[in-house]
């Protein structure tokens, strides 16, 4: 008696220490890059991959469903998974059954169509998954604006002499579509010139530099910079 005892106990003890092991968890993750592979930052009119990540805890895990939202700014050109259907207008990927540590992806190529901060939000569940800390993603990034920068020199003479001074005007505007910023434009001074006045209608001259800094000129913006300068030398300028 005593030994039957002995091993309803051992069963009894068993079968709580089954019933204490961890439940189910899925969690998700969201990543991105350039399509090209690049390391160079998002900018307008560029495409980027924004991936999803689901994997699956200590235990096989099923129904999973995660949600993967595309906020305005993020236009979808293609999209690719491991596993599973993704459904166009709702945002919603039907990943099923996952294998305990292993992982399932979905990549979403995006044109970027706006400047400025982007977040991306992302959810999932599964079947028993009461652990909901890892249940949401939030990926955010800055789509940088593109502009092209056109500068113009001119000088009031064309053939100078030893000693006289020399007006230069330098001319930057931007073509757009969007703003510039942190703008240095050098090397535009020679060595035989000797910065004796300048003025300049937008941004900073540095003399010692002999750098012009802006740090934002507007798109279809133009600004003028005037030297008045010395020429020590002769030959070629």
């Amino acid at each position: 008696m005593r030994s039957a005892s002995f091993v309803l106990a051992a069963l009894l003890t068993l079968l709580v220490l089954a019933g204490s092991s961890a439940a189910a968890d899925v969690g998700i993750e969201l990543d991105k890059n350039m399509t090209d592979g690049s390391a160079i930052k998002p900018t307008y009119n560029s495409t980027i991959k924004i991936k999803a990540i689901v994997k699956a805890g200590n235990q096989d895990v099923q129904n999973v469903t995660a949600t993967v939202r595309l906020p305005e700014g993020l236009v979808l050109q293609d999209y690719y998974m491991s596993q599973g259907y993704y459904d166009l207008e709702t945002g919603t990927w039907e990943v099923g059954d996952i294998p305990a540590y292993e992982e399932r992806s979905l990549t979403l190529v995006c044109l970027m169509n706006r400047t400025g901060t982007i977040t991306v939000n992302a959810n999932v569940t599964a079947d028993g998954d009461d652990n909901s800390a890892n249940n949401n993603a939030e990926l955010d990034f800055k789509v940088f604006g593109i502009s092209d920068l056109q500068v113009n020199i001119t000088s009031n003479k064309e053939t100078p002499r030893l000693g006289e001074t020399v007006r230069l005007t330098v001319k930057l505007k931007n073509n757009g579509p969007h703003d510039a910023n942190n703008i240095k434009i050098g090397n535009f001074i020679s060595g035989g010139l000797v910065v004796q006045s300048f003025s300049y209608d937008a941004g900073y001259f540095d003399d010692l530099t002999r750098e012009w800094v802006f740090d934002t000129l507007a798109a279809c913006e133009e600004a003028t910079l005037t030297l008045d300068c010395l020429v020590n030398r002769t030959g070629e300028l």
